[in-house]
């Protein structure tokens, strides 16, 4: 039934501007809720909350459209819509969730919820076969006195994983190439049945199954090695990555290009970045990101432009400096880091939102 009103919403946006050139906001198709339902009473079955928040993902579609220039939004075939969400939810549970409109539901927590933690929003999600019930919590932070003990820069990449100003390489997990005969394998089997065929339908789990296994390994190593920076430094600075750019960048040699976004998309550097985030606020610790312009190319004794091609990976200088061009670029990251603010006014934020 959401599926049904994102289609629905959609085509009156579509057909509105085609015939009348009217825009249609999300105010005027909030408005029309109740008519819908009087209408269409099945929708009566479904929570207002939930309703609402399938026009908001709608607009939500056509301001990235608009704005950032992404695909225009489609309608949405089946099983293609997996998760609804309650934008206004607040009950704790213990063995069991309460749905609105739905009923409870036996729950297993992953975690218990932190002391004196709010919980503003609930989202039921189904991936491959499993259900999950994903709360968003509003957890207030106990102010810590900011560390300034350690500082360290990191240098993210693709031949190590990150190199730290130290020296330090962490290496690069290649979770894809684990399951890719296995993904290859039932991709060729998918493409052998006939569509709508239950073997097509069983195969199709299948492969939905490996990739959700997939991105449990690499999101249970991306935290685990978030962690143990978070627990070194006090002071952590990296770069800002724009790994959008880098995957549009076009390439003379297609495959070779397209082998280089496939290692990209798997290292996950924005996921990453993110957990470190929220992650060093939550321990009173500090991180920032500083622009990469001339990171690998500059000096980190001297402050010399070397000019130099990707597949050179080692630094030297006319100075007599030589280092690995990532433990250099590392080097320059905490340099930036720490002339781009005064260490006396850092401090640890009072509240940390996450889910």
């Amino acid at each position: 039934m959401c599926r049904h009103l994102y289609n629905w919403s959609l085509a009156e946006r579509i057909e509105a501007w085609e015939k009348e050139k009217r825009s249609v906001s999300y105010t005027d198709q909030q408005n029309q809720l109740p008519t819908l339902k009087k209408e269409k009473p099945w929708y009566k079955d479904v929570h207002s909350q939930v309703l609402q928040d399938v026009l908001t993902r709608l607009d939500k579609a056509y301001k990235n459209f608009f704005r950032e220039k992404k695909g225009y939004p489609k309608f949405k075939a089946k099983d293609c819509y997996s998760s609804i969400t309650y934008t206004q939810y607040s009950k704790i549970p213990i063995d069991k969730v309460e749905l609105p409109k739905i009923g409870k539901i036996a729950l297993r927590l992953h975690r218990n919820f932190p002391e004196n933690a709010q919980i503003k929003t609930l989202t039921i999600k189904k991936e491959a076969d499993k259900w999950f019930a994903c709360f968003s919590l509003d957890i207030p932070v106990v102010h810590q006195e900011l560390k300034q003990e350690i500082a360290r820069g990191i240098d993210l990449g693709l031949e190590s994983f990150l190199t730290d100003s130290e020296g330090q390489k962490v290496e690069t997990p290649s979770f894809l190439k684990q399951f890719s005969q296995k993904i290859a394998r039932l991709q060729r089997k998918i493409a052998q049945q006939k569509k709508g065929s239950a073997r097509r339908k069983y195969f199709i789990r299948a492969l939905q199954k490996v990739f959700f296994r997939l991105r449990c390994k690499r999101t249970d190593w991306l935290h685990k090695t978030a962690n143990s920076l978070v627990e070194q430094n006090d002071l952590l600075f990296a770069e800002k990555l724009h790994v959008q750019n880098m995957l549009e960048q076009e390439d003379d040699c297609k495959r070779r290009k397209t082998a280089t976004n496939q290692r990209i998309t798997d290292v996950c550097w924005s996921q990453f970045l993110l957990l470190l985030c929220y992650k060093m606020p939550e321990k009173g610790k500090y991180f920032g990101q500083v622009p990469s312009a001339y990171t690998s190319q500059r000096c980190s004794i001297c402050g010399r432009i070397e000019p130099k091609t990707l597949e050179q990976r080692e630094h030297i200088c006319s100075c007599g400096c030589r280092f690995d061009r990532d433990h250099n670029a590392a080097k320059n990251i905490l340099a930036l880091g720490l002339e781009s603010l005064t260490l006396s006014s850092l401090e640890a934020p009072t509240r940390v939102f996450q889910t």
